[in-house]
Parts: C-alpha cells; sequence; structure tokens
C-alpha cells in the first residue's frame, strides 16, 4: 500500500510543478514560492531509488531552467544523492 500512496503523492506534486511551470512560461499569477511537503516519505531511496533520484533530477532541472525565479520550499526526510 506506501508505494501506491507514495505515487500519488508524486503525481500531486509534479501536477502542481507543472501547474508553475505553466504558470511561470505564461506569466500567469500564481505564487512563486511551491511548498512540497514530503513526497518521498511512503517512498523512500532504499525501497525505489531512481523514482527518487529522478524526482530530485528533474525538480533540480526545472529550478536551474523554467521556474528559476520562483523559491522551492522543501520538507523533506530523504536527500538527494
Amino acid at each position: 500500500m506506501p508505494a501506491v500512496v507514495g505515487r500519488q503523492v508524486f503525481f500531486n506534486v509534479c501536477y502542481a510543478l507543472a501547474s508553475h511551470r505553466v504558470a511561470a512560461e505564461h506569466n500567469l499569477p500564481l505564487p512563486t514560492f511551491p511548498i512540497v511537503d514530503s513526497p518521498t516519505k511512503n517512498i523512500s531511496s532504499d525501497v525505489n531509488p531512481e523514482l527518487v533520484a529522478n524526482y530530485f533530477k528533474q525538480l533540480h532541472a526545472l529550478a536551474e531552467g523554467a521556474l528559476k525565479n520562483t523559491q522551492f520550499i522543501l520538507s523533506e526526510s530523504d536527500l538527494a544523492q
């Protein structure tokens, strides 16, 4: 069950990040500080390391690219490797 719950959390985070990316690209009014609270609490890096690594890789790519003017507030138990 935790893997399904964890995937749902990742889906919700990805949806929120996509919404922020579209808003940034089209100069739409969304806050420039998304708060991401523990998306890997149910999928830890020892259970699914590829998923967690790709999540952080994508998050960093967005922060350096399309969302470079966005301040991310992360609450996370696992650190990016």
